[in-house]
């Protein structure tokens, strides 16, 4: 199986994540993973809290991540304090990539952790690749859905045979920490597509967006597509080639 680093050479050219720098994302991907090369000589690989809120850095440490084989817990930037509480009693991490708030366990008093920050402690993390992703509960605790890079990639695989081997395009306006907006990324960075990547306030508003919809595949929640049928997007909407819920 390849390599995440081997799709970052995308045959759609420079243009395919549509609205942003691709070699900007190439250039930090490999930057990432070979710094978490050198933390991998240290020992076990390290367990990285992922919370970037730009896009591009997002996806360029979850390929970084993927890529050196470390576990990765992806995370909504905009959690309250009581959240990041929980996630790092959680986890515990030895690293974590975005700027974020948090609560020291030892002192319950604030503190602002750098974009990259690494815990010295020798992790106790096995070697093998997990991928946690956030799923919602009535708990309101925080829990995480484990997944591979391997059944992540068996499930695009089946979508890809579903919609007849063709180059996916994505249009994208669910978190990337989101499995859906994750798998949108997925399909398109590993069969060649193009991706777009926008705020769902972005439709709601109205904003133009110079492309076919035609060409992509739409997913939503069912709130979102609630609130764009009132909204009277619904004509527009209907012409995307397919609209996942």
């Amino acid at each position: 199986m390849e390599s995440p680093l081997d799709y970052l050479k995308n045959p759609a050219g420079n243009d395919w994540l549509i609205g942003y720098d691709r070699h900007k994302f190439s250039q930090l991907a490999t930057q990432l993973y070979l710094e978490l090369s050198q933390l991998l000589t240290q020992g076990t690989a390290p367990k990285i809290l992922l919370a970037q809120s730009d896009p591009i850095d997002f996806l360029a440490g979850f390929i970084a991540a993927c890529a050196a084989g470390c576990p990765v817990f992806l995370c909504n930037p905009n959690w309250v304090e009581q959240e990041w509480q929980q996630v790092f009693n959680l986890v515990q991490p030895d690293v974590v990539w975005g700027d974020l708030p948090v609560v020291s366990p030892q002192s319950l008093v604030n503190s602002f952790l750098p974009s990259l920050y690494v815990n010295n402690r020798r992790s106790t993390t096995d070697n093998q690749l997990k991928i946690m992703i956030p799923t919602g509960g009535s708990s309101g605790q925080i829990r995480f859905a484990i997944h591979t890079w391997e059944t992540l990639m068996a499930s695009v695989r089946g979508f890809h045979q579903y919609f007849g081997d063709k180059s996916i395009n994505s249009f994208c306006v669910l978190p990337l920490y989101h499995v859906s907006g994750l798998m949108q990324f997925l399909r398109s960075f590993t069969t060649g597509g193009r991706m777009v990547i926008l705020p769902f306030k972005a439709l709601v508003t109205g904003e133009e967006y110079h492309l076919d919809p035609r060409e992509f595949f739409i997913s939503l929640v069912p709130t979102q597509l609630a609130r764009l049928i009132t909204s009277g997007s619904s004509t527009w909407l209907s012409r995307f080639q397919t609209v996942l819920l």
